[in-house]
């Protein structure tokens, strides 16, 4: 997978990151998919609507990072997959950074293309 992530949360900073090379998809119990990241951090439930995956509105994710709890919600996501075997995986949501008992809210925006690795 390739592309980036933009974030921005006020007092904290603002900026982006490559996205993680591996996001796995897979059957879930509660949904119909989910994504999951390589470190196994998120766990993204979502939907088949119209051919494409719909990560379910209000999913969350959370971890530590330099002393800095993350805490992900999604508003929307959406992963389209193409019969060359590649494809697009975009969403958006809030961001809350929380440090020293201090929560900081903000926004992040990630557009990637998707390769695919196996079955």
């Amino acid at each position: 997978m390739e592309g980036r992530t933009h974030y921005s949360i006020p007092g904290v900073g603002s900026g982006s990151f490559p996205v993680p090379h591996t996001f796995r998809i897979a059957e879930g119990t509660t949904s119909d998919f989910v994504l999951t990241d390589e470190e196994g951090r998120c766990f993204l439930p979502a939907r088949l609507e119209d051919e494409a995956l719909s990560l379910v509105r209000g999913a969350s994710c959370g971890w530590n990072e330099n002393g800095v709890h993350f805490l992900l919600t999604l508003t929307h996501g959406r992963v389209e997959l193409s019969e060359e075997g590649g494809g697009r995986f975009d969403m958006a949501g809030s961001v809350t950074a929380t440090a020293r008992g201090v929560m900081s809210p903000g926004s992040f925006l990630q557009n990637a293309t998707l390769t695919r690795l196996g079955d």
